[in-house]
């Protein structure tokens, strides 16, 4: 998380950092933090669904895709 938060700091557009910081944040509990991440991800970027996960996700395994999926759900992306 501070690594994720770290390189959000340097640079605050950074799509990949934005959704490692929101996912840690979630599945660490620090529910507002998450969503309010992701509410600046999905402001940037509102095509960005549950449902298209695997398209914008890239190579990830199976239970890699579903773990970052329970986060981003926790986190408020939507459906």
């Amino acid at each position: 998380m501070a690594c994720a938060e770290r390189a959000v700091s340097e640079q605050s557009d950074y799509f990949p950092s934005q959704r490692i910081l929101a996912s840690a944040y979630a599945m660490s509990g620090r529910m507002d933090e998450a969503r309010r991440t992701m509410a600046e991800i999905v402001r940037a970027r509102p095509q960005l669904r549950l449902s298209n996960l695997k398209d914008w996700m890239g190579p990830f395994r199976r239970q890699d895709i579903e773990r970052y999926a329970e986060a981003y759900r926790l986190a408020g992306m939507p459906e």
